[in-house]
């Protein structure tokens, strides 16, 4: 994708740069953003990014609208569980530490009408010795799935189909 729109016309793409809230015309549209260059994350404040302030804060205008990809949530550990009361504060996830819910929320305050945000993302993947999407998950993801099972490890039998779809695959895990 990243190939794709580097060769495409009038597509900006800016690294270390920090979306903070979307600029509202007089009519109610989206007319641009206001966000930070040269953002240093810090994973310390990632629960409460308005202790961060780094970078410099600039506006980006729009001219046919914004695109909003800001990709995964499940490091905001309070917005995963008010959509999944499931999923508890104390688990861990393999997004990197500033996957917050943060452009997210900022897109709901103007009223974005989002699907199923809900259908969170939980497989059993993860080595519980390796923090995070470790090479472990990795492993598992692309050579075991294929040809391996899923067991619970309290019996040791089968519970899931293992080439079913992420969201049957994690209600799977959660009724057993």
């Amino acid at each position: 994708m990243l190939k794709a729109l580097k060769g495409m016309m009038n597509v900006t793409i800016m690294n270390r740069t920090k979306m903070d809230s979307f600029v509202i015309d007089d009519a109610g549209r989206v007319a641009g953003i206001a966000a930070r260059t040269k953002y240093s994350f810090n994973s310390k404040l990632a629960s409460d990014d308005a202790d961060n302030t780094s970078g410099e804060q600039k506006f980006f205008g729009a001219k046919r609208g914004v695109m909003l990809a800001a990709g995964g949530f499940s490091r905001d550990t309070w917005f995963r569980q008010m959509q999944d009361p499931r999923v508890q504060p104390t688990m861990d996830s393999t997004n990197q530490p500033g996957a917050t819910a943060g452009a997210l929320t900022a897109a709901l305050d103007i009223g974005a009408a989002p699907i199923q945000i809900s259908w969170l993302q939980f497989l059993p993947s993860c080595n519980p010795d390796e923090p995070g999407y470790g090479i472990s998950a990795n492993f598992i993801e692309h050579a075991c799935y294929r040809y391996g099972i899923i067991v619970n490890p309290k019996t040791g039998k089968r519970f899931v189909n293992e080439l079913a779809g992420r969201q049957p695959k994690t209600e799977a895990m959660f009724a057993v």
